[in-house]
Protein backbone atom coordinates (compact mmCIF):
# COMPACT_ATOMS: atom_id res chain seq x y z
CA UNK A 1 0.00 0.00 0.00
CA UNK A 2 1.06 3.67 -0.43
CA UNK A 3 0.15 6.32 1.88
CA UNK A 4 0.59 9.99 0.39
CA UNK A 5 -0.18 13.19 2.28
CA UNK A 6 -0.27 16.42 1.02
CA UNK A 7 2.73 18.36 1.82
CA UNK A 8 3.84 15.52 3.79
CA UNK A 9 5.38 12.40 3.85
CA UNK A 10 4.80 9.27 1.38
CA UNK A 11 4.82 6.02 2.68
CA UNK A 12 5.19 2.23 1.36
CA UNK A 13 3.96 -0.41 2.97
CA UNK A 14 4.66 -4.30 2.46
CA UNK A 15 2.18 -6.79 4.26
CA UNK A 16 1.14 -3.76 6.09
CA UNK A 17 4.63 -2.87 7.90
CA UNK A 18 5.83 0.68 6.45
CA UNK A 19 9.43 -0.33 4.76
CA UNK A 20 9.95 3.27 3.03
CA UNK A 21 9.00 6.85 3.89
CA UNK A 22 9.83 9.95 2.49
CA UNK A 23 10.90 12.96 5.28
CA UNK A 24 11.52 16.73 4.83
CA UNK A 25 15.58 15.69 4.94
CA UNK A 26 15.57 12.44 2.42
CA UNK A 27 14.34 9.10 3.12
CA UNK A 28 14.05 6.47 5.09
CA UNK A 29 13.46 2.63 4.64
CA UNK A 30 12.72 0.02 7.20
CA UNK A 31 14.46 -3.56 6.71
CA UNK A 32 16.77 -4.62 4.39
CA UNK A 33 17.97 -2.76 1.13
CA UNK A 34 18.96 -5.77 -1.23
CA UNK A 35 20.55 -5.57 -4.35
CA UNK A 36 21.77 -8.82 -6.54
CA UNK A 37 25.51 -9.40 -7.63
CA UNK A 38 27.09 -6.58 -9.39
CA UNK A 39 24.21 -4.18 -9.01
CA UNK A 40 25.88 -1.05 -7.26
CA UNK A 41 25.00 1.75 -4.71
CA UNK A 42 26.71 4.45 -6.09
CA UNK A 43 26.73 8.12 -4.55
CA UNK A 44 27.81 11.38 -5.26
CA UNK A 45 27.35 13.43 -8.35
CA UNK A 46 29.95 11.40 -10.60
CA UNK A 47 29.53 8.02 -9.04
CA UNK A 48 32.33 8.59 -6.80
CA UNK A 49 32.11 5.95 -4.34
CA UNK A 50 30.19 2.63 -5.20
CA UNK A 51 29.83 -0.52 -3.19
CA UNK A 52 28.83 -3.81 -4.76
CA UNK A 53 29.24 -7.37 -4.78
CA UNK A 54 30.41 -9.18 -8.11
CA UNK A 55 29.37 -12.73 -6.95
CA UNK A 56 32.80 -13.72 -5.56
CA UNK A 57 34.00 -11.12 -3.87
CA UNK A 58 32.73 -7.79 -1.75
CA UNK A 59 33.94 -3.80 -3.16
CA UNK A 60 33.05 -0.46 -1.70
CA UNK A 61 35.40 1.78 -4.15
CA UNK A 62 36.17 5.37 -3.93
CA UNK A 63 36.94 6.96 -7.13
CA UNK A 64 37.54 10.89 -5.91
CA UNK A 65 39.65 12.05 -3.17
CA UNK A 66 39.90 10.25 -0.07
CA UNK A 67 37.99 7.75 1.76
CA UNK A 68 37.88 8.46 5.38
CA UNK A 69 36.73 5.60 7.95
CA UNK A 70 36.21 7.62 11.00
CA UNK A 71 35.67 6.27 14.52
CA UNK A 72 37.24 6.67 17.81
CA UNK A 73 38.59 2.85 17.67
CA UNK A 74 38.32 1.02 13.80
CA UNK A 75 38.44 -2.48 13.26
CA UNK A 76 38.81 -4.57 10.19
CA UNK A 77 37.94 -7.94 11.52
CA UNK A 78 37.11 -11.73 9.47
CA UNK A 79 33.62 -12.85 8.87
CA UNK A 80 32.69 -14.19 11.78
CA UNK A 81 33.50 -11.54 13.83
CA UNK A 82 35.84 -13.58 15.93
CA UNK A 83 39.26 -12.01 15.09
CA UNK A 84 40.81 -8.90 14.62
CA UNK A 85 43.08 -8.14 11.74
CA UNK A 86 43.15 -4.23 11.87
CA UNK A 87 43.01 -2.08 14.87
CA UNK A 88 43.41 1.20 15.02
CA UNK A 89 42.94 3.27 17.77
CA UNK A 90 42.45 7.40 17.99
CA UNK A 91 45.80 8.91 19.64
CA UNK A 92 47.03 5.26 20.17
CA UNK A 93 48.14 2.43 18.58
CA UNK A 94 47.20 0.69 14.97
CA UNK A 95 47.91 -2.96 15.46
CA UNK A 96 48.20 -5.75 12.90
CA UNK A 97 46.99 -9.39 14.03
CA UNK A 98 47.78 -12.69 12.65
CA UNK A 99 44.78 -14.81 13.68
CA UNK A 100 43.83 -13.02 16.35
CA UNK A 101 47.24 -12.01 17.90
CA UNK A 102 49.15 -9.03 17.92
CA UNK A 103 52.01 -9.40 15.58
CA UNK A 104 53.18 -5.55 15.16
CA UNK A 105 51.97 -2.42 17.18
CA UNK A 106 52.97 0.95 16.93
CA UNK A 107 53.97 2.98 19.87
CA UNK A 108 54.43 6.47 20.45
CA UNK A 109 58.46 6.17 19.88
CA UNK A 110 58.91 3.33 17.36
CA UNK A 111 56.98 -0.26 17.05
CA UNK A 112 57.00 -3.30 18.81
CA UNK A 113 56.74 -6.68 16.68
CA UNK A 114 56.36 -10.02 18.32
CA UNK A 115 57.46 -13.17 16.59
CA UNK A 116 59.52 -13.26 13.95
CA UNK A 117 60.48 -10.55 11.49
CA UNK A 118 61.44 -12.23 8.14
CA UNK A 119 63.52 -10.81 5.72
CA UNK A 120 64.07 -12.83 2.36
CA UNK A 121 67.30 -13.43 0.64
CA UNK A 122 68.91 -10.47 -0.75
CA UNK A 123 67.37 -7.97 1.83
CA UNK A 124 68.57 -5.59 3.88
CA UNK A 125 67.60 -4.43 7.31
CA UNK A 126 69.21 -0.54 7.48
CA UNK A 127 69.44 1.39 10.80
CA UNK A 128 70.30 5.01 10.95
CA UNK A 129 69.24 8.12 9.07
CA UNK A 130 71.93 7.36 6.54
CA UNK A 131 71.88 3.87 6.08
CA UNK A 132 74.89 3.94 8.26
CA UNK A 133 74.28 0.26 9.68
CA UNK A 134 72.95 -2.58 7.87
CA UNK A 135 72.41 -6.07 8.17
CA UNK A 136 71.91 -8.66 5.15
CA UNK A 137 72.00 -12.06 3.90
CA UNK A 138 73.38 -12.85 0.36
CA UNK A 139 71.94 -16.06 -1.46
CA UNK A 140 74.63 -15.53 -4.33
CA UNK A 141 77.66 -16.07 -1.31
CA UNK A 142 75.59 -17.38 1.31
CA UNK A 143 76.66 -15.65 3.78
CA UNK A 144 75.55 -12.80 6.60
CA UNK A 145 77.05 -9.44 6.74
CA UNK A 146 76.66 -6.83 9.76
CA UNK A 147 78.37 -3.25 8.38
CA UNK A 148 78.68 -0.30 10.07
CA UNK A 149 79.62 2.95 7.42
CA UNK A 150 80.38 5.97 10.34
CA UNK A 151 81.55 5.72 13.68
CA UNK A 152 82.58 2.73 16.58
CA UNK A 153 80.77 -0.38 16.59
CA UNK A 154 79.71 -1.72 19.71
CA UNK A 155 78.58 -4.82 21.18
CA UNK A 156 77.42 -4.81 25.13
CA UNK A 157 76.36 -7.86 27.02
CA UNK A 158 75.94 -8.92 30.57
CA UNK A 159 79.28 -10.56 31.78
CA UNK A 160 80.28 -12.46 28.42
CA UNK A 161 80.03 -12.72 24.57
CA UNK A 162 80.03 -16.48 23.33
CA UNK A 163 80.53 -16.91 19.33
CA UNK A 164 79.41 -20.75 18.34
CA UNK A 165 78.99 -22.77 15.49
CA UNK A 166 75.22 -22.52 13.84
CA UNK A 167 74.33 -26.06 15.69
CA UNK A 168 75.63 -24.34 19.10
CA UNK A 169 78.04 -27.30 20.17
CA UNK A 170 81.45 -25.89 19.45
CA UNK A 171 83.05 -22.34 20.41
CA UNK A 172 85.08 -20.51 18.55
CA UNK A 173 85.34 -17.50 21.26
CA UNK A 174 84.38 -16.67 24.45
CA UNK A 175 85.30 -12.84 25.77
CA UNK A 176 84.84 -13.24 29.72
CA UNK A 177 84.32 -10.29 32.04
CA UNK A 178 87.21 -9.27 33.96
CA UNK A 179 88.19 -13.26 32.95
CA UNK A 180 89.80 -12.89 29.85
CA UNK A 181 89.55 -13.71 25.84
CA UNK A 182 89.60 -17.53 25.26
CA UNK A 183 90.04 -19.23 22.23
CA UNK A 184 89.03 -22.14 20.66
CA UNK A 185 89.74 -25.31 18.26
CA UNK A 186 87.87 -28.24 17.67
CA UNK A 187 86.31 -26.84 20.45
CA UNK A 188 89.48 -26.93 22.48
CA UNK A 189 90.15 -23.80 24.13
CA UNK A 190 93.80 -22.66 23.23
Amino acid sequence: AIRASANGAVELYYDNTKRLETKSDGARFTGHLYANDNEKIRLGTGHDLEIYHNGTHSFLTNATGDLFIAGNSVKFVNAAVSNDMVTATAGGAVTLHYNGGTKLATLNDGVSVTGHVRLGDDSQLTVGASNDCTLSHSSTYNNTLLYNGTGDFYIRTGTQIIFQNTAGNENYATFVENQGVHLFYDNVKR
